[in-house]
């Protein structure tokens, strides 16, 4: 019987001697619990178990895609883009010429993924530094 982070995941057959995880995000620690289990169904009550961390991630998430200026308002931007599909990918930092702004979270779709720069004259031109993400 095997046991990650205290769930259930599978029961091996006898000679198996590896239990492989896959699908976890970097540094992060899990847990294997392991019972064994004889013929006849008995369970040894014993568990053996051991922490394991996963590597650290130095690879920095792709960038954001269609960045869109959704709105074209006389006194605000709202700018619309896709998030990368890094599963670590947490967050877009805004800076609006040059200058940070805010944090947008990840985990939107186009259509909800955005930030709005209020209160502009008509007619002035700004730059949208890029949603850098960060992980």
């Amino acid at each position: 019987m095997v046991y990650i982070d205290g769930k259930f995941k599978t029961n091996v057959t006898k000679g198996s001697k590896k239990y492989n995880l896959t699908g976890l995000i970097a540094n992060t620690s899990h847990t294997i619990g392991t019972r064994t289990v004889d013929s006849n169904g008995n369970i040894n009550q014993t568990w053996v178990n051991s922490t394991a961390w996963t590597k650290l991630d130095f690879t920095a998430p792709a960038n954001i895609t269609n960045l869109t200026n959704a709105s074209y308002a006389r006194s605000f931007i709202r700018w619309t883009w896709t998030d990368p599909k890094d599963p670590d990918s947490s967050k877009g930092i805004v800076y609006l010429d040059g200058t940070w702004k805010t944090n947008v979270f990840q985990g939107c779709t186009i259509l909800q993924c955005h930030w709005t720069a209020c209160q502009y004259p008509a007619y002035h031109q700004h730059t949208h530094a890029g949603c850098k993400r960060q992980y």
